[in-house]
């Protein structure tokens, strides 16, 4: 069976600014895809937008007691 987890986005928010892994994941789950598209838009590189991707969830992961919503991830 698929282990779907969902969050309220205040759960999400307190689990993930604790630096609970599982959050973090949830995270990038959702966002990988629409952040990495709209990456490549402007980069034109399937590398560079990848690049760019793993950068911004390393900040965010070592920034993640600063997270506030899931609105500012992209």
């Amino acid at each position: 069976s698929n282990n779907v987890v969902s969050y309220r986005e205040d759960e999400l928010i307190r689990r993930f600014r604790a630096g609970e892994e599982e959050a973090f994941t949830f995270v990038y789950d959702q966002f990988y895809f629409l952040i990495y598209q709209y990456c490549l838009r402007w980069l034109q590189s399937k590398q560079d937008a990848e690049d760019v991707v793993a950068d911004t969830f390393l900040k965010l992961h070592q920034r993640c007691e600063q997270f506030e919503s899931t609105e500012h991830v992209i």
